[in-house]
């Protein structure tokens, strides 16, 4: 729309009077994204180049400017190249988060442990009633935010984005729990700890909501890991689990 070509057309203009800039790289991209898919020149490329060598380059915009870098590369078919600007891009992000993956492996393992079918069938009543809340999961680049389109066409369903609610109110639980564990933190849950929890999400939720609607969309994709923890506090809500073929999705995420 306007806005877009406005943003587009600024976002060009800052790249070209900040060629060192260490944010030049998104800009210059974006602009020729939506110029009809034209293809970057190489006087964008030496730019994004130059921009990687500036002393006090934050990590994270290391990481923009080389995919942008190997965006440029592959536009302009030099796929070698792209594939190096991709790597390295991808090595300098994951150097930036803050992510223990055998942490995570471990945690996702004690909750499927404690959330078994049996746990879940002996608390059939537990939590809200609510069934406002459609939760999207899986693999980001799935094609999460497509889907949630759809269903915020419905005249019902309002799109909710990626809400950070429901992982909030996880590491909360957690850290209040002599175990330090999501996990053991819910094996000890009453009936009623499990309806305010239900409600305390609904409350924080519709802070982020524009609409009255009845039903609403949170496609957080980490919330997978949460959906034992979501059928305890929210029976009725909806999970979709989104799947792509894992080529596809890993190679979106990669790229």
């Amino acid at each position: 729309d306007r806005r877009q070509s406005t943003g587009g057309v600024n976002g060009r203009a800052m790249a070209d009077a900040l060629p060192h800039h260490p944010f030049v790289g998104r800009p210059r991209v974006d602009h020729c994204r939506r110029e009809c898919g034209h293809p970057l020149v190489t006087d964008d490329i030496a730019p994004m180049r130059g921009a990687l060598d500036y002393e006090d380059l934050p990590r994270d915009a290391g990481a923009q400017i080389g995919f942008a870098l190997a965006t440029a590369f592959d536009q302009r078919d030099r796929i070698g190249e792209a594939f190096a600007a991709y790597s390295t891009a991808n090595r300098v992000h994951r150097a930036s988060l803050d992510y223990d993956d055998a942490e995570f492996e471990a945690q996702a393992r004690r909750l499927r442990a404690r959330l078994t079918d049996s746990f879940l069938e002996q608390r059939p009543t537990w939590g809200t009633d609510r069934s406002d809340p459609i939760f999207i999961v899986g693999m980001t680049r799935a094609g999460s935010t497509l889907l949630e389109q759809i269903l915020a066409s419905h005249s019902s369903i309002e799109g909710g984005d990626e809400l950070k609610t429901l992982h909030s109110m996880a590491i909360h639980l957690a850290e209040s729990h002599h175990t330090a564990t999501l996990a053991g933190a819910l094996g000890d849950l009453s009936p009623g700890d499990a309806k305010a929890l239900g409600e305390e999400y609904l409350e924080k939720a519709a802070q982020w909501r524009k609409t009255d609607r009845p039903r609403f969309t949170d496609k957080m994709p980490s919330n997978w890991v949460y959906s034992g923890f979501i059928h305890l506090i929210l029976p009725n809500a909806r999970i979709i689990d989104i799947r792509r073929h894992p080529l596809d999705c890993g190679w979106s995420n990669y790229t």
